[in-house]
C-alpha cells in the first residue's frame, strides 16, 4: 500500500455481511457506509479487494455485468492506534450492453433505492475507467448520484494502462467534464497497488464514526 503519512493503516478484518436487492434485506444502519459504484468492468471488485487486502472479498469476474446484488462488507481497520468500524458496499455495475432493458431498469431501480439509504450512507465512491473516460451512461448515473445526500469521491481506475502524460490528460479531461478541479479526481491502480492510501484517507475523513 502507498506510503501512509498518518501512521501505518492496517485492515484487521474485512468480512462479507449480506447480499440484498431491496431495503427489507439491507443490514441495520449501525455503521457508516461507503458505497462503490461504477460501470461494468471498471474494476470495482478488484479495487475493493486491494483496499482491504483480501483477494477474494469481492468476486472478480471475467464477464462484465455479473454483480447483480448489493453486497455489504464489514471492515475493521486501524490508523495508528485509532480503530475504525465501517461498511464498504459493492453496488451493481451499470451500462453492460448485454443486459436486457428490463434487467437494466431493475438494476437502476435497485441502485436508486440504495442511494436513498439515509444517514448511514455517507460516501459514494464513483469509479471511472481512466482509459475510457466518462461515458453517456456514466452521466446518466450521475443524475442518480446527485440525488443522494452522501458525499461523492471520484476515482479513476486502471491508470496503470496509461503513460504519465496520457494519465494527466485523461484525469484533467474527466475533471473538466464535471466542472471539478483536477485534484478532485483520485487516480488508482488495483493491479500495481498504488493510489490506495489517498482513497482510504478520504473515506475515513468523509465518514462520521459513533463516539465510544
Amino acid at each position: 500500500m502507498d506510503a501512509n503519512p498518518l501512521h501505518k493503516l492496517r485492515v484487521a478484518k474485512a468480512d462479507f455481511l449480506v447480499s440484498a436487492t431491496q431495503p427489507a434485506h439491507f443490514p441495520p444502519p449501525l455503521l457508516p457506509e461507503a458505497a462503490f459504484v461504477g460501470r461494468s468492468n471498471v474494476g470495482k471488485s478488484s479495487l475493493l479487494n486491494v483496499l482491504t487486502g483480501k483477494t477474494k472479498l469481492a468476486r472478480v469476474s471475467r464477464t462484465p455485468g455479473r454483480t447483480r446484488l448489493i453486497n455489504f462488507f464489514e471492515v475493521e481497520l486501524y490508523s495508528g492506534l485509532k480503530k475504525y468500524d465501517l461498511r464498504l458496499v459493492d453496488l451493481p455495475g451499470y451500462g453492460y450492453a448485454k443486459v436486457s432493458k428490463t434487467e437494466s431498469a431493475n438494476l437502476q431501480k435497485m441502485l436508486s433505492c440504495y442511494l436513498q439509504r439515509g444517514p448511514c450512507l455517507q460516501l459514494v465512491v464513483w469509479l471511472i475507467d481512466a482509459k475510457v473516460g466518462l461515458t453517456a451512461v456514466d452521466m446518466q448515473i450521475l443524475e442518480l448520484l446527485e440525488e443522494s445526500s452522501a458525499r461523492l469521491l471520484l476515482v479513476a481506475t486502471k491508470t496503470d494502462k496509461l503513460s504519465k502524460t496520457q494519465r494527466k490528460v485523461q484525469l484533467e479531461h474527466i475533471a473538466r467534464s464535471l466542472e471539478l478541479p483536477s485534484e478532485a479526481v483520485f487516480a488508482v491502480s488495483a493491479k500495481e497497488k498504488w493510489g490506495l492510501w489517498p482513497v482510504w484517507e478520504h473515506i475515513l475523513q468523509s465518514l462520521t464514526f459513533p463516539q465510544k
